[in-house]
């Protein structure tokens, strides 16, 4: 996780070097966690320290090395197996419920997904990007907009909706404006109305809430919507080999 001495490096060289950790190899990406909720008390520590300070400082013997480490987090979980950690949770911007598969296509696709990920990557698979080629594209022109979306007309709305729900930190409408201003540039717009606000407040709500308000038979949770994303993820649990996404 924090990285370690490079020990072929220390044999082969006689040289004294770190072996990156996932939390150095995270910086300016995704940091991607399966069973979030599940996480040992320790590296939930880590990981909350690394987000905090934006830094993955490694000590091992004689070694002392400070790393930048600022990624956005994302991680998915199932609330019937635990609750996520309160220090966790206030860490995550938005909440996204992930419904089963109920069409026999999609199941398809997915299994056939699933099984090429198993096997040696030199073998052809399905495309992940068949579904939708242009994404990628929208979403770069959507990166370029994004500093120019005006928010100013939508804040009252945004503090609003916030006070409404008796939310007393300003993380939700924080998260409620970076969402906002996302979904504004990803659907060409040079400032944020309703439409755009009220997608990311139903996205947010669930975060700044205690977890049985949003308790989803699966959830995905992100940190820092429309932070930077530029490489696949690195991934932390049990089935990370199942995660193929890959991020422009």
């Amino acid at each position: 996780m924090k990285g370690s001495i490079d020990v072929a490096s220390v044999l082969a060289e006689g040289e004294v070097r770190v072996h990156d950790g996932l939390l150095a190899m995270a910086d300016g990406g995704v940091l991607y966690i399966d069973e979030i909720n599940l996480l040992a008390d320790h590296v939930v520590d880590l990981i909350l320290d690394a987000a905090a300070t934006g830094i993955n400082r490694v000590e091992r013997d004689a070694l002392s090395v400070v790393q930048p480490a600022r990624f956005s987090l994302i991680g998915t979980m199932n609330p019937e197996e635990g609750e996520l950690r309160p220090q966790l949770l206030d860490r995550f911007a938005m909440i996204v419920q992930v419904n089963p598969l109920m069409e026999v296509e999609q199941r398809t696709l997915a299994l056939r997904r699933r099984i090429y990920a198993d096997l040696d990557s030199d073998i052809e698979g399905p495309d992940m990007d068949e579904e939708d080629p242009s994404l990628g594209g929208s979403i770069a022109e959507a990166r370029a907009l994004l500093a120019k979306v005006s928010l100013d007309a939508q804040l009252d709305e945004i503090a609003l909706r916030c006070v409404e729900l008796g939310i007393g930190s300003l993380r939700a409408d924080v998260a409620i404006a970076k969402a906002a201003r996302a979904h504004a540039a990803l659907h060409g717009r040079a400032s944020v109305g309703s439409d755009d606000v009220e997608p990311s407040g139903i996205s947010t709500k669930g975060a700044s809430l205690p977890s049985k308000e949003a308790n989803p038979r699966a959830s995905v949770v992100l940190a820092d919507p429309g932070g930077p994303i530029r490489r696949t993820p690195p991934m932390v649990g049990s089935t990370a080999r199942s995660f193929n996404a890959s991020f422009a």
